[in-house]
């Protein structure tokens, strides 16, 4: 087990995510959107993530075990920021954060063109279209997940047009330089033994 942070787990080369289609769709409502943004809001230099479990797959992929809803979480914050500061940095604001590192970081790998975090199989294409791309409205949600996930991006959204942009950097750095554990196996048993174990 290690301590590392949000960015040093997604600067990896070429470092995917998924989540296998044995855990669950994405689950998290409007209290926990608020609550992420709540502690945003309330916290200083340090923010504690949490605990993941990850199985290592082929092509350096990370199969996620625990903490798939945080992570999701994060990655549709993270959308959501790179949407609004882009659209600042057009109306002539500067910034001090770099979108292409954004973008490159934790949406889509620049150089391959790869998603760098896929959902579950049933909802990745309404995520990619959603989160990953931002075409907004291309699908309508067929399951109770993918409506969390456009309602979790709206949150995001009205949030962050009403925040200042020196906040809205504070809360980026906050989030990459979050402090998570991880424990990495190398198959599903083992994985399943952890991860049951962590829950008794």
């Amino acid at each position: 087990m290690e301590a590392i942070t949000i960015q040093a787990l997604f600067d990896a080369k070429n470092r995917k995510f998924e989540i296998p289609a044995y855990q669950r769709s994405y689950s998290w409502e409007d209290k926990q959107i608020n609550q992420f943004i709540e502690d945003l809001k309330n916290a200083n230099a340090q923010y504690y993530l949490g605990h993941f479990l990850f199985e290592e797959s082929a092509d350096n992929t990370l199969l996620i075990i625990d903490g798939q809803q945080r992570l999701t979480t994060c990655v549709i914050f993270f959308s959501s920021l790179l949407n609004e500061l882009r659209n600042r940095k057009k109306n002539g604001e500067l910034l001090t954060v770099d979108l292409d590192d954004i973008a490159d970081y934790y949406i889509r790998d620049i150089r391959k063109g790869t998603q760098k975090f896929k959902t579950v199989e049933y909802d990745n294409n309404f995520f990619a279209d959603e989160v990953v791309d931002r075409k907004a409205g291309t699908q309508k949600p067929n399951s109770r997940s993918q409506e969390r996930i456009r309602r979790a991006k709206e949150l995001f959204d009205k949030e962050f047009a009403n925040t200042p942009t020196t906040e809205l950097e504070r809360w980026y750095n906050l989030v990459q330089n979050a402090t998570i554990t991880q424990f990495v196996v190398a198959d599903k048993i083992q994985a399943a033994q952890i991860f049951a174990f962590q829950n008794d």
